[in-house]
């Protein structure tokens, strides 16, 4: 006898929980980064502020273990520097 595993969530525009996963952490890190940037002060543009949180929230969800959760605060840290960037310089 042989047991299948079913997939309860298959991946289709239908459901984007599962097309969220199919995207690997460093690539939601890389554009958690890039909105978090763009979000700031020469660029503004204020309606990516509602969206830049979604890719941190992923990823966090993901994180297992202290080095994702310090790749999680060092991308973080490197967004919020480019953020803040051009008001330090």
């Amino acid at each position: 006898m042989t047991h299948t595993t079913h997939d309860p969530m298959p991946a289709s525009p239908s459901n984007p929980a599962a097309l969220a996963d199919r995207v690997p952490t460093w690539a939601l890190l890389a554009l958690g980064v890039l909105l978090t940037a763009v979000v700031g002060n020469r660029f503004n543009v204020p309606v990516v502020g509602w969206f830049a949180a979604v890719p941190w929230l992923l990823a966090a969800r993901r994180a297992r273990g202290w080095k994702a959760w310090l790749a999680l605060a060092l991308a973080l840290q490197l967004g919020t520097l480019l953020n803040i960037g051009g008001i330090i310089t």
